[in-house]
């Protein structure tokens, strides 16, 4: 038993001085190709949008459109032996003492501490085991639409948040596409402190609001430009832009969160609904809600009210729902009309 033991002790003690001098504990990298889907939009939308990376340019879609892009992923994997076989080797270490001699209990012990070491060895590569490194893909992204300034964007993929957003400026003396009934000079703008003349169903869409600040500040700007965008593809509500919200809130110097805010806002731009909606983070879920309220009776009607995990594929999922009962609600039963004065409900017989 004793020689047994010195000899594999001798064994291991050798295995691990000649890992030490190759350096570390071999291990192999494995790299795979991931793609992550973007959906891009634009205000207005129908632009065209192209995309350069290192094969050169090319065209992708009109807005809505979905860029695919990939990325690679190195993943590490350590050689288990190798690991068990320095971990017991090192274990082994501490049953040598000073007097150059291996006693009984001195090799029994050291036995128990290479099985030890071993395990505790390969767990532990196995917990290094994974992902060591992303290598992103960068790309150039370019919107173009007649009328407008063309925007470009430079990204990385993978995107923290899957949206892209490109607010379209229109060109200094451009009109928007469209047909033209004759041609006639543009009139000057009213000053934007005076309400513009209410647009019969004009809905503004306010930003997301998060209780409490529990949601990134850009992932709530981003889902908002997702909601926008996806109703006014929907062509159903004339919608007040963007651009044109952003600076009537510059003026105000405020977030304008709440209603009464809001509604003045909603009046100064013309008008007649507004889109709040609101969310909160709880211990679990995000609890997501949508208010369409008519503006010159402060109307609020409740549209949506959904759950969703807080990721922000969770969360567009849910800016889909409230988009969609907002362009197309379901339809409201007909409530039973009353009976008339001389209805006399029906008597069963008696016998």
């Amino acid at each position: 038993m004793k020689y047994r033991a010195v000899l594999l002790l001798s064994i291991f003690a050798l295995a691990s001085n000649l890992l030490f001098l190759q350096g570390c504990v071999a291990y192999s990298d494995k790299v795979r190709s991931e793609t992550q889907s973007i959906r891009v939009t634009s205000d207005p939308p129908g632009a065209m949008i192209t995309v350069k990376d290192e094969d050169g340019i090319r065209k992708l879609g009109a807005t809505p459109v979905l860029l695919n892009g990939s990325y690679e992923v190195v993943e590490r994997s350590y050689n288990k032996a190798a690991c068990a076989l320095t971990g017991a080797a090192e274990l082994s270490d501490v049953v040598v003492d000073d007097d150059g001699k291996l006693s009984d209990g001195e090799a029994a012990f050291g036995l128990i501490a290479m099985v030890v070491g071993a395990a505790a060895g390969a767990a532990s590569c196995t917990e290094a085991d994974g992902v060591v490194a992303i290598r992103p893909t960068s790309l150039i992204v370019s919107a173009h639409l007649n009328g407008y300034r063309p925007e470009q964007v430079s990204l990385q993929i993978p995107k923290k948040h899957p949206i892209l957003y490109f607010e379209l400026s229109p060109l200094a003396g451009a009109t928007a596409p469209g047909p033209v009934a004759e041609a006639s000079p543009a009139p000057a703008p009213a000053p934007q402190a005076r309400p513009a003349e209410p647009v019969p169903g004009q809905l503004v869409v306010f930003d997301l609001q998060a209780a409490g600040g529990q949601i990134e500040p850009q992932l709530l700007a981003d889902l908002s430009a997702y909601l926008t965008a996806s109703i006014l593809d929907a062509d159903v509500y004339p919608l007040v832009l963007r651009d044109r919200l952003l600076a009537v809130l510059g003026q105000q110097g405020s977030i304008c969160s709440d209603i009464d805010c809001r509604t003045r806002v909603a009046r100064q731009l013309g008008a007649e609904y507004i889109l709040d909606t609101r969310v909160v983070k709880t211990e679990t879920v995000c609890l997501v809600s949508a208010s369409l309220i008519k503006v010159n009776t402060s109307h609020q009607k409740l549209i949506a009210a959904t759950q969703a995990t807080c990721d922000e594929l969770g969360l567009m999922a849910a800016m889909d729902t409230i988009s969609e009962l907002v362009v197309d609600p379901p339809e409201q039963a007909e409530p039973n009309p009353p009976p008339p004065d001389d209805y006399h409900a029906p008597v069963a017989p008696t016998e």
